[in-house]
């Protein structure tokens, strides 16, 4: 999920591998749309409001919701001189084709806030750009007159810039015939007038038009809300339409003696019953059919908050469900407890639902090894892993990371599942039987109205 932390590490990436100030920023890199990418993070955080309460929460805090996706404006502090390259570039030729050694001196201002940003082009500045293909006095052709780069031996970042100095400049300077100070104080006043054009226009969107905007969607989605609310408390179903309780039946599977069990431990398991995970498949395939349809309001949440929806809805579908039913383990899974043990000195977790955004496919796999089979406690266990698509191509992407399932070790056979579109996997490890619902979701992001 995109934070405005990694948006900002994304920024000082570009900045190690494009200089400032040039014209190729000033034609690739413009600071607005870059701006409303952070605040499309607030935006997308009302949208995906779930209730009215929840919006009065947001809308009673929206300052602290600004201020959390806002980059301190970039500005520069103190200066300093780096490094001496000696010997390691040349300068113009002469006319008899011999060119001069160059001694480099590097200068630096440090840059205090979101260094990232100096490398968007402001849209208000009439500044020339500082092309690093021009030509400057006291620099080896060709090359970049700044450069963001972070201090060494510190998380700080700064503005450098070299001074290239033949032997003959070099005793200028020493006699006081020429002025390196000068030099330096030239090349930044080229810079200021563009450091505070993107300081001004950073203020302009985070002070004036993100609140705006922001106020934008909080009536937008108010709206929605209550219409949702009307429709969703204007129709009533019988209480024999809720699905059953879930329910466990003991299984006479035994239980490898030669595997983990101790000695004390009893061979046999309760298992979920069929039935109830059959109810289970189609309570969860209603659930993403309703997530696909409103990809907007789920593709900016994490996986947390998807698990809390979806142990929300079978919570609603069970009754009597209360959290001894669908319970919360860890940060992301939902399971369902059994006393799985006669004298009660133990339970086992005989459901379990693991949620992952699908952003690869390794991540797919450890979301099953290890993660789900580190859950397993019971002879045969029933499980959904719940993978969240946010990519465009959902048949590619499917493709592409689902195989790596298959390959775990244990994986025994795929098979059908209760529902259209989805399998069930089987796996055995150490005696014990996984039967997974693979259980996918695509829900790609959209641009929220008013961004």
């Amino acid at each position: 999920m995109r934070t405005p932390d990694s948006m900002i590490s994304d920024l000082l990436g570009d900045a190690l591998a494009n200089p400032p100030f040039t014209q190729f920023i000033a034609d690739h890199r413009p600071l607005g749309p870059t701006l409303a990418q952070f605040g499309q993070l607030a935006i997308s955080s009302i949208h995906a409001t779930k209730t009215l309460v929840d919006l009065e929460r947001i809308e009673s805090s929206l300052h602290v919701l600004l201020a959390s996706v806002r980059p301190q404006s970039p500005e520069l502090a103190g200066g300093g001189h780096g490094s001496v390259q000696e010997g390691e570039f040349w300068g113009p030729a002469h006319d008899d084709g011999s060119r001069p050694a160059l001694t480099r001196f590097w200068f630096r201002r440090q840059i205090l806030g979101a260094a990232g940003l100096l490398i968007r082009w402001p849209s208000e500045c009439s500044v020339p750009v500082i092309d690093r293909d021009s030509e400057h006095p006291y620099l080896a052709a060709g090359e970049a007159v700044w450069i963001v780069r972070p201090i060494d031996g510190d998380d700080d970042w700064a503005l450098y810039t070299p001074i290239d100095l033949t032997h003959e400049e070099l005793e200028q300077v020493h006699a006081g015939q020429l002025s390196v100070q000068k030099i330096y104080d030239d090349r930044e006043a080229l810079i200021i007038p563009i450091v505070d054009a993107i300081r001004a226009e950073t203020a302009d969107y985070f002070d004036v038009k993100l609140p705006k905007l922001a106020q934008e969607a909080l009536e937008s989605r108010r709206l929605k809300l209550a219409a949702f609310s009307s429709v969703t408390t204007g129709v009533a179903f019988p209480n024999e339409w809720r699905l059953k309780t879930p329910e466990v039946t003991p299984t006479t599977e035994s239980i490898d003696p030669e595997s983990t069990r101790s000695v004390t431990t009893p061979l046999f398991r309760d298992r979920l019953a069929e039935a109830s995970f059959e109810e289970l498949q189609r309570a969860i395939r209603v659930w993403a059919n309703a997530v696909e349809r409103y990809p907007a309001a789920f593709s900016a949440l994490d996986e947390e908050r998807v698990s809390d929806l979806l142990a929300a809805t079978l919570h609603a579908s069970l009754p009597g469900a209360d959290r001894e039913v669908f319970s919360r383990r860890g940060k992301t899974d939902i399971q369902v407890r059994a006393k799985a043990l006669d004298d009660g000195s133990s339970e086992a977790r005989v459901f379990i639902a693991e949620t992952k955004w699908a952003t690869g496919s390794r991540v797919v796999r450890e979301a099953l090894d290890p993660q789900l089979f580190s859950y397993l406690n019971s002879a045969d266990t029933a499980a959904v892993l719940l993978l969240l698509f946010r990519q465009q191509n959902r048949v590619a992407a499917y493709s592409r990371h689902l195989p790596v399932l298959k390959a775990v070790p244990g994986f025994e056979a795929e098979e059908a599942s209760a529902v259209q579109g989805w399998k069930i996997n089987r796996y055995r490890r150490d005696g014990k039987e996984l039967r997974l619902l693979i259980a996918t979701v695509h829900i790609p992001p959209t641009k929220p109205l008013g961004v």
